[in-house]
């Protein structure tokens, strides 16, 4: 009973970390257990790739491993499925399945592909889903009971408490990306006491495409402010269109006339692949 309740608070504090915010893999570097690269993108000439792991924990801890299809839908929301035209489950295998950490103690795993011999251009994804277990459960059939509980019930990308998943994408022949985003609207949250910008955002090509969001409010005379953190559009293969709400959070105050400028940065190193449009603020 002691364990089921550890494990019920566990799958709670999942739910709450993921109704607060849709936290990225590249938060792992704060949490118990660290993770490098957040992301494993392994080209379409290799068959082997590693993660290293560190526990940044003053405790010793247990995870289990295991691969789960985690799939976007057109909010940019990513939920959990059996399978999905793209998953890697089949092409993949990992080792170890299994392993403990004490405090500072580093572990590698090390990443399998064998793709298919008819597979199509493009890239395939799944997540390596790192779930930590107690140290001092000893019953298989107990923890395979969990496991299975866990897959069940719980659709999370990272958590600092209790695991973190990590995208794995595999890549296969000729990659094409692309991404693009329609002009902008100025809308109000739906409480009415914040301004957003609302934004389709589509992708092109076969595989994921990713570009980093900037927006800065413009007056004649002042230097621009950015009135949205810079963040990361990501969108899967799976979806080709998704539509965000972001909140302006750093507009000054008693701002009017002027313009809001936002930046799709695709590459930057490479300022002419940024594409910007421009809003009227009133």
């Amino acid at each position: 009973m002691r364990y089921f309740n550890l494990f019920i608070l566990a799958i709670t504090l999942c739910a709450l970390a993921l109704g607060s915010a849709q936290v990225q893999a590249a938060a792992s570097e704060g949490s118990v257990l660290f993770v490098a690269p957040h992301r494993l993108v392994v080209p379409p000439s290799e068959k082997v790739s590693v993660l290293n792991i560190s526990n940044k924990s003053s405790e010793a801890r247990r995870y289990d491993l295991t691969l789960i299809d985690q799939v976007m839908n057109e909010k940019g929301v990513t939920q959990r499925l059996d399978t999905f035209p793209y998953s890697i489950k089949q092409m993949v295998k990992f080792v170890p399945k299994r392993f403990s950490l004490q405090p500072g103690e580093q572990q590698t795993v090390r990443v399998m592909i064998k793709r298919p011999a008819d597979l199509a251009d493009g890239d395939y994804h799944s997540h390596l889903l790192f779930r930590e277990v107690p140290l001092n459960v000893k019953d298989k059939a107990q923890l395979a009971a969990e496991r299975k509980t866990a897959e069940k019930s719980v659709s999370f990308e990272i958590t600092t408490l209790y695991g973190i998943a990590v995208p794995i994408i595999i890549q296969q022949g000729k990659i094409i990306q692309d991404i693009e985003f329609d002009t902008p609207t100025l809308a109000m949250s739906d409480d009415g006491k914040q301004r957003q910008l609302s934004i389709n955002f589509t992708r092109i090509g076969n595989s994921e495409a990713a570009a980093k969001l900037k927006a800065e409010y413009v007056q004649d005379g002042k230097a621009p402010v950015q009135i949205i953190d810079p963040q990361w559009i990501r969108l899967y293969r799976e979806v080709e269109k998704v539509s965000k709400k972001i909140p302006i959070t750093h507009m000054p105050e008693g701002a009017k006339g002027g313009k809001i400028v936002i930046s799709l940065v695709k590459d930057e190193a490479n300022d002419s692949k940024t594409v910007k449009k421009e809003i009227a603020f009133n």
